[in-house]
């Protein structure tokens, strides 16, 4: 039998690798917003694409447990 073991995933570390390598993927700084029934797309600032990426619980009572 084979068992792989995956590490956890520290939410630092990858807001630190997306951080690092967000001038690499352009795509990601877009948002399509729509104006008149067409769609546009809007630049957004590297904060709201990161709050966008790396949705974060208000509170306590919203982290998901198992």
């Amino acid at each position: 039998m084979n068992c792989s073991q995956q590490d956890e995933i520290c939410a630092k570390v990858a807001y630190d690798t997306f951080k690092r390598n967000f001038v690499n993927y352009p795509k990601m700084m877009y948002k399509i917003k729509e104006i008149g029934g067409d769609y546009y797309y809007e630049k957004m600032t590297f904060e709201e694409t990161c709050r966008k990426a790396f949705l974060q619980p208000s509170g306590p009572e919203k982290y998901l447990k198992n």
